[in-house]
């Protein structure tokens, strides 16, 4: 779901890039839950997400991220990770802005920070 949601915001601003996967590789060392991912393998996965989309197979995707909307943590894990994605080349772009809130509305989750980080906190 990671994976899926970052080349969603990825492609929302052009062809994917170095800062992006290195972007990834950077976050899956650490944080715990993707320990036992290697690094080359999410970067593959994200490329073949990012494939899928350009010849508009976006459905594979947002199954990825339906399949993990019953779990608010992880769910909020995946929006962080992608917010993230967002502020890689400075100001969010509007069809970034818009991917957010595509994949927020798919986990059943918000798009705002603010409100990730107080359900966050409220349930820590």
């Amino acid at each position: 779901a990671m994976t899926a949601a970052c080349a969603l915001i990825a492609t929302s601003r052009g062809n994917i890039d170095d800062i992006e996967k290195e972007y990834l590789r950077k976050n899956f060392g650490a944080i715990e839950l993707f320990r036992h991912v290697e690094s080359n393998e999410a970067i593959s996965l994200f490329e073949q997400f990012a494939e899928q989309l350009t010849e508009g197979r976006k459905d594979t995707l947002l199954r990825k991220l339906k399949a993990i909307s019953d779990e608010p943590r992880l769910s909020r894990l995946v929006m962080s990770i992608a917010h993230g994605m967002t502020s890689l080349h400075g100001k969010v772009l509007p069809e970034e802005q818009s991917a957010l809130e595509e994949i927020a509305s798919t986990m059943k989750t918000t798009a705002d920070i603010e409100k990730l980080v107080a359900q966050a906190k409220k349930n820590s």
